[in-house]
C-alpha cells in the first residue's frame, strides 16, 4: 500500500459508502502481473519514490 507523502486527509467511506471520518490517502498496487506468473513491473519504480508503507 502507498501513502500520500503530502498527508492530504480524504474523507474515508464505509463498505456502504457513508462518510466515516478523514484519513491519509492510500492506493493499493497489485503484486503481480496481469499474468499473475511474474511480480508487477512497476514495483522497483515504485520503491524509488519513497512512498511505501
Amino acid at each position: 500500500m502507498l501513502r500520500d507523502r503530502q498527508d492530504r486527509k480524504i474523507l474515508q467511506t464505509n463498505q456502504y459508502g457513508n462518510a466515516s471520518g478523514w484519513a491519509p490517502q492510500t492506493f493499493t498496487v497489485t503484486l503481480w502481473d496481469a499474468s499473475r506468473d511474474c511480480l508487477n513491473p512497476d514495483l522497483p519504480e515504485l520503491a524509488t519514490l519513497d512512498l511505501l508503507l
